[in-house]
C-alpha cells in the first residue's frame, strides 16, 4: 500500500511539474524586438538580410515597420494569439490600408535574448513564396498605460492625412500615416523611443517624448517630440504643439 501511495505521489509530483512548465512556456513577453537577421529561402536560393526593423507585441496586438528594399515602406499591425510556441497573426493594416482574409502561424523559439521566428509559405506582394528565419533581440519589457495598437480618428494637423495606427509598447512606438498627395497616396513610418518625460508613468495622463530612430524619410531621424497623453476609455488623446503656441490634438481609438 505505502509503495503504491509513494507512486501516487511521484506521478502527481511530476504532473505537477509539467503544469509549472507548461505554464512558464506559455507565455509570450509583451515588448519591443529589433530584428537581428532574416535568412530568407526563394526558389531554393539562401540569402540573409541585416535590416533595421522594429517589432511591438502587447495586448494579443502587433505591429512592425521597416524599409523593404524592393517596396519601400512595408508595414503590418494586426491581432497576436500565442499558444504552444505559435504565434498566430491576423493582420488588420499594412502599408496600403485596411486588409482582411490573413493569418499567419509563426513558429516561435524564445532565447535568452529574444526569439527566433520561422514562416514558411509566405506569398510576398510580387508573387514570390518565401520560406524566412527571423532572429530578434529584446529590447525592453517596459509598459505603460498606452501601450497597445491604435487607429488615428480625428486630428486637426494636416487634413490630408487618410489613416494613421500607431503601436506603443516595450518603451518604443511605431507610427504609420498615408497621406494623400494629389492623386497619390504617401505612406510614411516612424519608430524609436518612447519614454516619459514627468510623473511615474502609471498615470493616465502624462507628458511622454517620443525619440525617431528610424524612419522612410531620413530627415526625421533623430527628432524628439513632447507630447501629452490622456487615455479616455478605449480613446487616446495625444496633444502637441506642431509650431510654438499652436496646439495639435489627435484622437486615437484602440483596436
Amino acid at each position: 500500500m505505502k509503495y503504491l501511495l509513494l507512486i501516487g505521489l511521484l506521478i502527481n509530483l511530476i504532473g505537477c511539474g509539467d503544469s509549472l512548465n507548461k505554464i512558464e512556456t506559455s507565455l509570450f513577453p509583451d515588448g519591443s524586438y529589433k530584428l537581428q537577421k532574416v535568412q530568407i529561402t526563394e526558389n531554393g536560393k539562401v540569402t540573409t538580410e541585416i535590416r533595421n526593423q522594429l517589432k511591438i507585441y502587447s495586448n494579443e496586438r502587433y505591429m512592425f515597420a521597416f524599409m523593404h528594399p524592393s517596396i519601400g515602406v512595408d508595414v503590418g499591425a494586426g491581432i497576436a494569439k500565442w499558444k504552444d510556441g505559435i504565434m498566430t497573426e491576423t493582420p488588420l493594416f499594412n502599408h496600403n490600408g485596411s486588409v482582411s482574409g490573413f493569418e499567419f502561424d509563426l513558429s516561435i523559439t524564445q532565447t535568452e535574448t529574444g526569439f527566433t521566428q520561422s514562416l514558411t509559405g509566405l506569398v510576398s506582394e510580387d508573387g514570390s513564396i518565401l520560406d524566412m528565419i527571423e532572429d530578434w533581440i529584446t529590447i525592453s519589457s517596459q509598459s505603460s498605460p498606452y501601450d497597445g495598437l491604435w487607429q488615428l480618428e480625428t486630428t486637426d494637423l494636416d487634413p490630408n492625412i487618410v489613416s494613421q495606427i500607431k503601436m506603443i509598447g516595450g518603451s518604443q512606438f511605431i507610427e504609420l500615416t498615408r497621406s494623400k498627395s494629389g492623386s497619390d497616396i504617401q505612406k510614411q513610418f516612424n519608430f524609436g523611443e518612447f519614454y516619459n518625460v514627468s510623473g511615474t508613468g502609471i498615470e493616465l495622463i502624462g507628458v511622454v517624448g517620443e525619440k525617431i530612430t528610424n524612419s522612410s524619410h531620413k530627415n526625421n531621424i533623430g527628432e524628439i517630440k513632447t507630447r501629452t497623453y490622456e487615455l479616455n476609455g478605449d480613446n487616446l488623446i495625444v496633444t502637441s504643439s506642431s509650431v510654438p503656441g499652436e496646439t495639435v490634438i489627435h484622437k486615437y481609438k484602440r483596436i
